[in-house]
């Protein structure tokens, strides 16, 4: 099957930008659009190209996946001002702009307009799976920054990130493969492994990555310090991989393994991870699997 990706990540950015349009927000939207929706749309492009393998309907794709990155991009709001992060995608972060008041309301606002996409959808399987990968995100963030500050292990920092990314990877998964529970189900671990592989990735980029060619602040988790990857791998040398990026591919292996029974979305599921997902996996860990080669 032929997906004009291009043009459905379009057609998903402008559903963003128009539903933003009808909110207070609209004067400010030639100001802070980068912010709101400026990224690499991985979420969207997962959905997209799996979901039209599984013959799931482009406009509950696209209404769908403009959820997921509204509720991503106040993530990141949040996040800004959580962790004093100055740069967002190559500019000042959203907060630094506008205050810390303006991050955290306009983030609050996109969560509801997230919530209101979906409903749209008239699903109320996409809907209850919506409320509860969010809840589970939210629970995550509040985890790593509130409670967990014990010795940094890499069970606990792989169990944050499956819960903190791997669960908004999870519901454009289940959204992919929504046409039967049993395949969402499917889908949804498949989105799961990815995320988790995504945020290992991002927590060694933030330790290890050059913040000369970075288009966002790094450095921040160790400053706090956070469960991650990286101060869970080297503080745990009994129970952490010997080589990190070894295991983020097994959890690549792991995911489309279990697509082998549906040919035509594991290529498309393939074609996500070689196309999108991987290349932006291997800009994070650059510097990192240069420091594993020195060990």
């Amino acid at each position: 099957m032929t997906v004009d990706l291009d043009r459905q990540v379009a057609d998903v950015t402008a559903l963003i930008r128009e539903v933003l349009e009808g909110t207070s927000l609209k004067p400010l939207l030639g100001q802070v659009s980068s912010s709101l929706y400026g990224g690499k749309m991985l979420r969207s492009r997962l959905a997209l190209r799996v979901g039209a393998a599984a013959g799931i309907p482009q406009d509950t794709l696209i209404r769908g996946s403009a959820a997921i990155e509204m509720l991503h991009a106040a993530s990141l709001l949040h996040d800004d001002v959580i962790d004093g992060a100055n740069m967002r995608r190559g500019a000042p972060a959203f907060w630094v702009s506008r205050g810390t008041s303006g991050s955290v309301l306009v983030g609050d606002l996109m969560v509801c307009l997230a919530f209101s996409l979906v409903m749209e959808t008239g699903s109320r399987e996409l809907i209850s799976e919506f409320v509860a990968r969010s809840r589970e995100m939210c629970e995550a963030e509040v985890e790593q920054e509130l409670v967990r500050r014990e010795t940094p292990d890499w069970t606990t920092s792989v169990t944050l990130a499956r819960r903190k990314t791997g669960s908004l990877f999870a519901f454009v998964g289940y959204l992919a493969g929504s046409r039967s529970p049993e395949f969402g189900a499917v889908l949804r671990e498949c989105g799961y492994l990815a995320g988790t592989a995504y945020q290992l990735a991002d927590d060694l980029f933030d330790s290890y990555g050059d913040p000369s060619t970075s288009d966002k602040s790094l450095g921040l988790d160790a400053m706090k310090p956070k469960i991650t990857a990286a101060s869970g791998w080297r503080h745990d040398r009994v129970g952490a991989p010997q080589n990190p990026l070894a295991y983020i591919d097994e959890l690549f292996v792991k995911a489309d393994a279990l697509l082998a029974d549906s040919p035509e979305v594991q290529n498309a599921w393939r074609d996500y991870m070689s196309q999108d997902l991987r290349p932006s996996i291997d800009k994070f860990v650059k510097m990192f699997a240069a420091e594993v080669s020195r060990q």
